[in-house]
């Protein structure tokens, strides 16, 4: 939700969740295709306020009740132009209740804080904040429905007047199919309302993504 001067930049809203929690020493690679939300639309030229990405994912859980990772993402049109629009971002997923129940196809709850830096070619021209509640629904012997509901926080320069600052709130419902001991696919979709302080414009979006994830 970062804005300012520069063009519009790209993030991933997709919290990406595992079918469950990951145990200690588990670890998962998550690769996606879909939309990334613009955080200046109206400087982009997109009608949708979305653009088309690429997303890449690594996550290793240090215990049963810590799983950190790191992302990385970027619009696929400029990257294949040879320029980097995306970002890269960190997070942790602490499950808070339901991570110990015997029933391992039960409902979950968990926080997933996440932090990350934007870019505009070579330069770092935004970063943000987002805390996501997530709740993995009972899994059934097909499906592993997930979703997820928080704030977030972007910016690009704090001391401008106005502030380039912008918040928001991204909620997420996702579902996957296991194939056989160690792929997933999956399909999610993000709907956000982000508000653009420096622009004075609220919007709507929904950004949508399919992935391919393997757990190790």
């Amino acid at each position: 939700m970062g804005a300012g001067c520069a063009p519009s930049l790209v993030y991933n809203p997709a919290v990406s969740l595992p079918s469950r929690p990951l145990i200690k020493e588990q670890g998962e690679a998550i690769g996606t295709l879909g939309f990334l939300p613009e955080t200046r639309p109206h400087q982009s030229g997109t009608t949708s306020h979305v653009s088309g990405g690429g997303a890449l994912t690594l996550r290793y859980a240090f215990s049963n009740r810590l799983t950190l990772g790191v992302s990385a993402w970027s619009d696929l049109q400029d990257f294949f132009n040879g320029y980097f629009r995306g970002g890269f971002g960190a997070e942790a997923i602490f499950p808070i209740a339901g991570g110990g129940d015997p029933d391992p196809n039960g409902m979950k709850l968990g926080l997933m804080p996440r932090t990350a830096v934007l870019f505009d070619g070579g330069s770092i021209e935004g970063g943000g904040f987002a805390i996501p509640v997530v709740l993995w629904l009972p899994k059934t012997d097909l499906f592993a429905t997930y979703a997820a509901l928080g704030p977030a926080l972007g910016y690009r320069d704090l001391s401008t007047a106005p502030a380039q600052w912008g918040y928001g709130l991204i909620g997420n419902l996702g579902t996957s199919i296991t194939l056989g001991s160690s792929f997933r696919i999956y399909a999610e979709v993000a709907g956000i309302v982000q508000v653009n302080q420096y622009d004075r414009i609220t919007h709507g979006v929904f950004a949508p993504s399919v992935g391919l994830a393997l757990t190790f």
